[in-house]
């Protein structure tokens, strides 16, 4: 017979286990916002590099694999939402990076900026490897713009195309990965012990004041609750006071489109690769542009239209004119690939609905912890993104000097990653705080106004899930 629970404790979660730390769902968000803020300085100071794993790495060296894990994973799926579905193949790199840096925070790699140099140029290497594989497998060599252009720079001096995509993306990732965890470095900076010590100290120069050490799963961080304030800084108490009037429950207007628009995104990203090239893929290009041209979405198509020219053009470049005599062929089942995949993230990306996404996850019993990472995510990136031009222009203020050579800029990148991330740190507590007010993790959630399930939203997800078996069936049997 298991043991009566204590007054006061919570309720166990549906499936029987401990609901996560409150204070590791308040982070995430932040470090997936961290992680596109930076990369929209790189993008500003006009760096070689990408700098989006910043977040997932801060996650790993302060509370460990898995929340730079999750942290990475979320990230991801920010990133296949805003710029396409194909971009979930590099999910595994994710799990890589923040297995390193968990690592190299336990090793004390972070402690001396020669050791975390070395550890990024590791960590480069071995992530340059997987994601050459996954570009020289699934996409033609054709990645990001930079590596792209790289890769069609050693392919023009003679190099085989796997050999080339390998060099670029290889170059490329050392380069980025060293640039990241100086950083984490710069920003851990002031510990003795090691890299969690660092994060000690960056959380107290947040703004923290009270330290538990005891604490096995977070052992830099106070307990989440007015609890571990000084008694001068705790809310006043107002369990007494009348509670404020509620509004009835309105019902929402809004379908489940955002699920079947996400279903018939995954169906389309399953399609592109299980159809016969060159034609299959053509066709489902056709297909989704028709399909969304009709229901209206034609900023949608010109998104996708926009963003595939210098895929194309690279395509072009690298099979055709620098590749063998079938190159053709490959470039126009890649380019069919990168538009469809496109197009249907766009369509996905103008028909999602944070709020409606969240209350569907908590009246179809779907994890609602997920559905919050991902919703308080997309929400914190534009607040962090416009905070990171704040920084940049105040700085500049201040006689930070972003122009000019590649040395210049990079030097630029310490005093603005800092406050950067100084300031999302300082949100946890608070974050933290409202999570626990509100019951996150500690009951199964229940929707107020969930949005309708209708026949053709299940019939176009049933539908997708057809077609894509069918595909399936046919490729293992062709």
């Amino acid at each position: 017979m298991p043991p009566e629970k204590p007054p006061g404790a919570p309720a166990d979660t549906p499936t029987g286990a401990p609901p996560p730390p409150l204070r590791e769902l308040a982070f995430i968000p932040l470090a997936v916002a961290l992680n596109v803020a930076m990369g929209v300085l790189a993008s500003q100071l006009g760096l070689p590099v990408f700098l989006d794993t910043l977040g997932t790495l801060l996650g790993a060296a302060l509370l460990g694999a898995r929340v730079g894990m999750a942290a990475g994973l979320v990230s991801q799926l920010i990133t296949a939402l805003q710029v396409g579905a194909f971009m979930l193949a590099f999910a595994p790199l994710q799990l890589l990076i923040a297995a390193c840096g968990a690592l190299a925070a336990r090793a004390g790699a972070f402690r001396r900026l020669p050791t975390a140099l070395l550890a990024g140029a590791l960590t480069g290497a071995l992530a340059g490897a997987v994601s050459s594989r996954i570009a020289y497998t699934l996409f033609g060599g054709v990645t990001a713009p930079g590596v792209s252009m790289v890769t069609a720079t050693l392919r023009a001096l003679g190099l085989p195309l796997d050999l080339a995509v390998a060099a670029a993306s290889i170059s490329t990732d050392v380069l980025d990965k060293v640039v990241v965890f100086g950083l984490v470095a710069g920003v851990l900076a002031g510990g003795r012990a090691d890299g969690r010590s660092g994060g000690r100290a960056l959380l107290a120069a947040a703004g923290e004041s009270v330290w538990d050490l005891g604490s096995a799963r977070s052992p830099f961080l106070p307990p989440v609750g007015s609890s571990a304030l000084p008694p001068a800084q705790r809310p006043p108490d107002r369990s007494s006071a009348r509670p404020p009037a509620q509004r009835p429950p309105v019902r929402s207007s809004a379908s489940s489109a955002g699920a079947t628009a996400l279903a018939l995104t995954l169906a389309v990203l399953l399609l592109a690769y299980l159809l016969p090239p060159p034609w299959g893929p053509v066709g489902l290009a056709g297909v989704v542009a028709v399909a969304l041209a009709g229901a209206g979405q034609a900023r949608a198509l010109g998104r996708a239209t926009a963003f595939c020219i210098l895929p194309w053009g690279f395509l072009v470049v690298i099979h055709v004119v620098l590749g063998a005599a079938d190159g053709w062929t490959v470039a126009l089942a890649q380019g069919a690939r990168l538009y469809a995949i496109l197009a249907a993230s766009a369509a996905l990306l103008a028909t999602f609905d944070g709020n409606a996404f969240l209350e569907a996850a908590a009246a179809r019993g779907w994890p609602y912890q997920l559905a919050y990472l991902v919703v308080a995510a997309l929400q914190a990136i534009p607040r962090l993104a416009a905070r990171a031009e704040r920084i940049l222009e105040a700085q500049r203020l201040r006689g930070l000097r972003v122009r000019g050579g590649p040395l210049v800029r990079a030097r630029a990148l310490l005093p603005l990653a800092v406050p950067l991330a100084v300031g999302a740190l300082q949100e946890v507590d608070a974050r933290a705080m409202a999570l626990e007010l509100r019951g996150l993790g500690v009951a199964r959630r229940t929707a107020i106004a969930p949005p309708p399930d209708t026949a053709r939203d299940r019939l176009l997800r049933w539908g997708a899930l057809a077609l894509v078996l069918a595909a399936l069936a046919w490729r293992v049997r062709g």
